[in-house]
């Protein structure tokens, strides 16, 4: 519209979008503009990869370890929040997860871990979000997974690789754990932490 009328309503969006994220710009004279989604839902908010830590750094057959998970999870809302989230971890064959333990920590520190469900098939660990509403799943997560304990079978394992340091012979028993968000759209996004030895 070219004219220098003050009271002419005026309204124009620009829309640009980079790989997944979108900025809608709105200018506006004299009038009102409604912006809708035309879906109801929207992908979940892009996020990193968690990251894996180890209590200690070397460990002797027999001692028991404990393996965290810190997630830092996006703030949604009901039309992108996750239709599930999943933390599963394979641990390797020389590790006795018999008597596997999880407890989860939310971004203030609350032990949050009734709202998660664990399945155990083998050495492979599933940690599901059961609560009432994805939604409360926001900022920095604490997975902690204790009473794993080395077997012996490390010693003799020839798919580990081995480390000498000072003399002495180790073995590296390799760990990564993989988060997957499933979107109410349908798409689905999975992470896999560093690989932590």
């Amino acid at each position: 519209i070219t004219t220098t009328d003050s009271e002419v309503r005026r309204s124009t969006v620009v829309g640009y979008q980079v790989a997944n994220e979108a900025t809608l710009e709105w200018w506006g004279s004299h009038c009102g503009t409604g912006i809708v989604s035309l879906v109801d839902e929207s992908p979940y908010p892009e996020f990193n990869p968690p990251v894996k830590s180890v209590d200690k750094e070397y460990t002797k057959v027999g001692a028991s370890i404990t393996y965290t998970v810190k997630q830092v999870f996006p703030y949604t809302i009901d039309s992108n929040k996750a239709k599930s989230i999943v933390l599963t971890d394979t641990f390797n064959s020389v590790l006795n997860i018999s008597n596997i333990t999880h407890q989860v920590l939310d971004s203030e520190g609350n032990d949050v871990t009734s709202d998660w469900g664990k399945a155990v098939d083998g050495q492979k660990v599933t940690i599901t979000y059961k609560g009432s509403d994805t939604k409360n799943v926001s900022g920095e997560y604490r997975f902690i997974f204790s009473k794993i304990t080395v077997k012996e079978s490390a010693l003799t394992s020839e798919s580990l690789a081995n480390l000498t340091e000072d003399g002495i012979n180790y073995k590296l028993i390799p760990y990564i754990a993989t988060i997957l968000i499933s979107s109410l759209d349908g798409t689905v996004d999975d992470k896999d932490t560093n690989e932590v030895i």
